[in-house]
Formats: C-alpha cells, sequence, structure tokens
C-alpha cells in the first residue's frame, strides 16, 4: 500500500497537484506565466512569491520574480522550484524538457547527476560568496565572540551545512549577487574560465525619499546605524555594541532581529541597559516612518559584516537615507569615494573607520552622503538588475 500511494503522490506530484499540508516545498510551479514559447526554462529560487505575492521581508523575493520574468522576456516558459526542497527527487523533475537550469540548491545537484545534463545549460545564481569562504569567517567571528563571552551564540553566526560543492564548481555559468571581490572567492574552486563568472548588478527596495537638502547633518554627526538581518554575531553588532558601550559621547541605533536572536540578547542585555547612547530598534519595516526618522538622524551606516553578496541592508540604508557607508570588502559593494572600509574586523579596525568618519567636516560628509546616495540609486536599481541581467543572459546564448 505505501508504494502505491508513493506511486500515485509522485504522479500528481509531476502534474503540479500537492497532497498534504501546503507548503513552499515539494512541488514544482508549472510555466508560471502560462506561455507557450518553444523552450522551457527551471529556475531554481523561490516558490512563495507566485503563491504569496511579493514581500519586503528580503529581496529574494522580488529577485525571483524579477530573474522569472527576464526568462519569459527571452521566449521562456519558465517552471520553478523551491531552492531548499530537499525532497524532491530526480525523477520527478523531467529534465530533458528544459534548454537551461538556472539558480541553486538541492534539485541542481540532483540534476547534475542527469545522463544528459551536457545538454543542457546550467547556471548557478550565487547570492553571497563562495561557502568555502562564508564558513571559514563564520567560525573565526565565533570564535572571536567566544572569547569574549565564553559562550557559543550559534544562533547568530551564518554558516552553511550545505556547501553544494558540485554545483558550484562545474555549472557552466555562474551569475554572482556581488562585486569582483565576491566572485574571486568562486575562481579558485570552479573548473571553467573564470570569464564564466559573471557579476550582476545588486538591488534595493526604495520606499522613502528623503530631502538630503533639508538634512539637519550637523545634528546627527556623531551618530551611526547598524541595520541588518538575522545573525547578529556574523554581521558584527556584537562588536558594535562593545565599542559604542566603551565611547558614550557617540550614538548608536540599532535595526534587527536583536529580540529574536534570545541567547545574544540576553548576553548583551547589561551592555545595552546601561549604554544609553545606544538605541535598539528592533526589527524595522522600511515601508514605515520609523525607518526614515531613523535614516533622518543618522549620518552614518556601519556594517562590519564578516560575508555578503552585495549587502542588501547597505543598499537600502544608502538609496533610501543616503548614509555614508562604513563597511568591510566583505559586504561586496564597491564605495568609490564616498564610503569607508572597515580593514579588520575587530575593535581596532572599527576604531580606526570610526574615526575616520568623525574627521570629515560637514561639508565633506554632506558631499559623500549626496555622492552615496545617488550612485546607489543609479547603478542597483531594480531596472538595473533587470537589464543587466537580460543582457548577460543574451551573452551566453539564452
Amino acid at each position: 500500500m505505501t508504494s502505491l500511494k508513493k506511486h500515485i503522490k509522485n504522479f500528481l506530484f509531476k502534474k503540479g497537484i500537492r497532497i498534504g499540508k501546503p507548503t513552499y516545498k515539494k512541488y514544482i510551479l508549472h510555466n508560471i506565466f502560462n506561455t507557450s514559447f518553444e523552450r522551457n526554462i527551471l529556475l531554481i529560487h523561490l516558490t512563495e512569491p507566485f503563491i504569496s505575492g511579493m514581500s519586503y521581508k528580503h529581496t529574494a523575493f522580488a529577485e525571483s520574480v524579477e530573474i522569472a520574468s527576464a526568462f519569459k522576456s527571452l521566449c521562456y516558459n519558465v517552471d520553478v522550484i523551491n531552492y531548499n526542497d530537499d525532497e524532491i527527487t530526480l525523477e520527478e523533475i523531467d529534465v530533458e524538457k528544459y534548454f537551461a537550469v538556472f539558480g541553486q540548491g538541492y534539485a541542481m545537484d540532483k540534476i547534475f547527476s542527469h545522463p544528459k545534463i551536457n545538454q543542457i545549460k546550467t547556471i548557478i545564481y550565487a547570492t553571497g560568496c563562495h561557502t568555502f569562504y562564508l564558513n571559514t569567517n563564520a567560525f573565526v567571528r565565533l570564535k572571536q565572540n567566544y572569547q569574549s563571552t565564553h559562550k557559543y551564540l550559534v544562533d547568530s553566526m551564518i554558516f552553511n551545512r550545505y556547501l553544494f560543492p558540485l554545483q558550484i564548481s562545474i555549472s557552466d555559468y555562474m551569475f554572482v549577487w556581488g562585486n569582483e571581490f565576491t566572485k574571486s572567492t568562486y575562481v579558485p574552486y570552479y573548473i571553467h574560465n573564470p570569464e564564466n563568472i559573471i557579476c550582476i548588478s545588486a538591488f534595493f527596495h526604495k520606499t522613502i525619499n528623503i530631502d538630503l537638502e533639508k538634512k539637519d547633518f550637523k545634528k546627527s554627526s556623531t551618530s551611526f546605524l547598524f541595520f541588518g538581518s538575522s545573525g547578529l554575531i556574523h554581521r558584527g553588532l556584537d562588536l558594535l555594541i562593545d565599542y559604542f558601550s566603551q565611547h558614550l559621547d557617540l550614538t548608536l541605533h540599532v535595526c534587527g532581529s536583536i529580540f529574536q536572536e534570545n541567547a545574544f540578547y540576553e548576553t548583551y542585555k547589561p551592555k545595552l541597559d546601561a549604554s544609553k547612547n545606544i538605541i535598539v530598534h528592533g526589527f524595522v519595516d522600511i515601508t514605515t516612518p520609523i525607518f526614515q526618522n531613523i535614516l533622518e538622524q543618522t549620518n552614518f551606516y556601519i556594517y562590519p559584516s564578516a560575508s555578503e553578496g552585495t549587502s542588501a541592508s547597505a543598499l537600502t540604508v544608502i538609496g533610501n537615507g543616503g548614509l555614508v557607508p562604513i563597511l568591510t570588502k566583505q559586504c561586496s559593494l564597491d564605495v568609490q569615494d564616498f564610503g569607508i572600509i572597515i580593514e579588520e574586523i575587530n575593535l581596532e579596525g572599527i576604531d580606526k573607520a570610526v574615526k575616520k568618519a568623525l574627521s570629515f567636516s560637514e561639508e565633506e560628509v554632506i558631499t559623500k552622503s549626496k555622492r552615496a546616495y545617488q550612485y546607489i540609486n543609479s547603478h542597483h536599481s531594480v531596472d538595473n538588475f533587470r537589464t543587466d541581467l537580460v543582457l548577460n543572459l543574451k551573452k551566453i546564448g539564452l
């Protein structure tokens, strides 16, 4: 009976019919635009935005929609599988019908074992640094934090348990959400021509408009903002709390999932309670007046992250508020002449970067703020991403 049930379930699965509790895993979305082109593409990324609609909680939702739309514009019928679907089998994917497969994750690894894989273009969509690089830096940061707290705050680190070394080494092409630094972390492990690793312009959600001409830069001359998602040790918030708790003449606004990372919050709560200059907002919706108010009260965005694709958090803050960025190179964002690079991810590196920021005159800060705002909005819009993506897909024969 079990075998029969499995057979029936697999048959219905291939038809796009689900059995059991609704989930974003375990099934394929077939021909999401109901088109009738001659060629088919399989996108392995996120199915949720095609089921539940768009969300601003992460750019990944918009990425899925934009990538799918790009393939539609190139006359492909688009099927979608969730990147983290570890239950789907190779037999449940009609591999031979696809001209190309684009994305990353469990299904991609399984597709590489198909006997006709050489007849299909494979393009990895990499949204961060190589997992070897990511994991190495993650454990360096965990060690640093342990030496300070004597605790393993593992829920506040980011590391990849599933490295997928096969797909990120042998795929025909890689489209990297990042810059030349991000690309450099893949080159040593990639068996094809490094020119097949292509950097794609990242984007952010433009939700507010701040008039920099009316901003009181003098009032916010010593105010900094940390704005980031989960994995607070990975993002360097522990170092910032340690630093700003020793510099009470400076202000740090903290926006992120600090209340959700209980062990982290309980560990740092005594310092936070004793440091009135560190203002904790928790998670902040970027479509609300609260977000705008925070951007208007701060001059600098500081983000000592250990590893990122081009940081969407950084783009969101700079592109919406024009804050002067203070970033590590691992944030994978070229700060040109308007930002500061944190050379070392430790207190000494943060101290040097902060002192450099404070050494700028008010006019210099205003100039850098306007330059940052203009650059991010002109180079990292959704339109830039869409154009860049389609152009490079065409270049590789899609």
